[in-house]
């Protein structure tokens, strides 16, 4: 500072302090930064974790598009084939117009079966191509078959596994310790700083040098308000954890019991049976053609078969995409953890 004197001398004083934090605050800011960081790593884990799933379960459901096409498709050219042969069949007088009308009604339900899985089989091509960064006009053809039932871990192992590593717990977690950090920080905070200075002033041109030591004494200020407030948001935090936690665990639990259902469900269908099925329709078609049997059989043969090939598409569809949920509730890696599609 400078200052004029009635003199007409001026005094000149520079003055330097270094304030030193006493109460450990830089490291309580420190625990609270890093907690911050590794919390925001685990939500980016997170949200793989959910993305992960949401493309395994539409790229299952892509792969049953496809096979649910291949099937009408082939129910569509059953269905031609019985019409022909009732065209026939009456064109000899062996069968009757209502024969005919039938089979061409039911050549027509299978024509709009047909048209809408492939309207659909495009928008899941469509919705794959969104979730693995796509444009929609280069919707993807997924390669391979749906993934057969396989063994896995018990229950209560998928629960351990799920309850130690599942990434929005973690964060959950580490949110509680950067809470933890800064009630630390502000009970650090409470500590008063120690201030040391030195100082150099000319005074009437004589050189001073000064040494300083500043300790505040906070009598009334003690930063009651904030950490009344980090431990009103530490509780918050705790409580989110519990029920995290708790969120976690039902989430296992409820997925491993979808797929239990989804197991036995496919366990019925039994592919013997399926083949047992088609060849049995083979024969009575055989047989219609030469007039043994009558139409009626035929067509429900025909529906039999097809309707068993699609229950059983379903039940494959529905085990693969709960074994997915449950991988992704245990946070274990799918099966195809990237899928592999072609353009289309």
């Amino acid at each position: 500072s400078a200052s004029e004197l009635e003199s007409g001398t001026t005094d000149l004083e520079l003055q330097v302090e270094q304030r030193f934090e006493v109460g450990g605050q830089r490291r309580h800011r420190i625990a609270r930064a890093d907690a911050g960081v590794s919390a925001a790593e685990a939500s980016v884990e997170e949200a793989r974790r959910s993305l992960d799933l949401a493309v395994a379960d539409v790229f299952y459901e892509a792969l049953a598009a496809r096979e649910q096409t291949r099937l009408l498709r082939e129910g569509e050219r059953l269905a031609a084939s019985l019409e022909t042969v009732a065209m026939r069949r009456l064109e000899a007088g062996e069968g009757t117009a209502l024969e005919l009308n039938t089979a061409r009604i039911r050549r027509a339900e299978a024509a709009r079966r047909l048209t809408a899985a492939k309207a659909a089989r495009k928008a899941v091509g469509i919705r794959l191509a969104e979730l693995i960064g796509l444009s929609p006009a280069q919707a993807p053809e997924p390669v391979g078959a749906l993934p057969a039932e396989s063994p896995l871990a018990s229950e209560r192992e998928l629960l351990a596994r799920g309850l130690e590593t599942r990434p929005d717990l973690r964060a959950a977690e580490m949110n509680l310790a950067a809470a933890q950090a800064a009630v630390e920080l502000a009970d650090a905070e409470a500590v008063p700083d120690v201030g040391f200075g030195i100082s150099a002033a000319r005074e009437e041109g004589q050189d001073v040098f000064l040494a300083s030591v500043r300790i505040p004494l906070p009598f009334i200020n003690r930063n009651q308000g904030k950490r009344q407030q980090t431990r009103a948001a530490l509780l918050r935090r705790e409580a989110e954890v519990v029920q995290r936690r708790l969120a976690v665990e039902a989430d296992i639990r409820r997925a491993w019991q979808i797929y239990e259902a989804a197991l036995a469900a496919h366990r019925i269908y039994d592919a013997e049976i399926i083949n047992a099925q088609a060849e049995s329709l083979a024969l009575l078609e055989q047989s219609f053609a030469a007039g043994e049997v009558g139409h009626a059989e035929v067509v429900v043969v025909q529906r039999e078969v097809l309707d068993g090939r699609l229950g059983r598409l379903e039940a494959q569809l529905s085990l693969a995409q709960t074994t997915a949920r449950l991988l992704a509730a245990a946070h274990l890696p799918q099966t195809l953890s990237t899928p592999e599609v072609t353009d289309e």
